[in-house]
């Protein structure tokens, strides 16, 4: 008997990357772009050459001074949240710390397991609260400009971004 399971999906995913401009210095990029663009060879007699050196010169210099980075999978679900801040991230990671700890010392009755209820349980309660104040705020945005709308409802990212502009 044969299982088919469904690893196109799983294999087929591409991890994404995004540039790290946490050490990018604008005036060491421009300077070493000035340089090499002075190095290049120049050729009469084809200018797309010249252009994808060109082209070639600008990527290696970027791949330099800001290199392409994975983005975790906490990283990437950020988007698709938009209610948790990385406040809440924070505190979901304490949550989950508190819970491994406990389930450690497998010992159900004692002031780490009670803390660790109440945490859980105020938590919850500002998770909800978080929620409900975000979709009240989408809400009373999206009734003055109705314009966004469809806008919001194809891309949750740049509805994201519109709110944190006019509120």
């Amino acid at each position: 008997m044969l299982i088919k399971t469904n690893s196109a999906k799983i294999h087929n995913k591409k991890p994404i990357k995004k540039r790290d401009f946490t050490k990018f210095d604008s005036e060491m990029f421009l300077e070493t772009i000035i340089h090499k663009f002075q190095h290049l060879p120049q050729t009469e007699d084809d200018p797309s050459k010249d252009l994808n050196q060109a082209l070639k010169v600008l990527g290696d210099s970027l791949n330099q001074q800001a290199p392409l980075k994975h983005i975790s999978r906490s990283k990437k679900k950020l988007p698709q949240k938009p209610s948790i801040t990385t406040d809440l991230y924070k505190s979901i990671k304490i949550k989950n710390k508190m819970y491994r700890t406990l389930v450690r010392t497998r010992l159900p009755n004692t002031k780490a397991h009670n803390h660790c209820k109440k945490y859980r349980n105020k938590f919850r309660n500002i998770m909800e609260m978080s929620k409900r104040n975000y979709y009240q705020s989408l809400s009373k945005f999206l009734i003055g400009n109705r314009f966004h709308v469809k806008l919001c409802i194809l891309s949750p990212e740049n509805c994201k971004q519109s709110l944190q502009v006019k509120s």
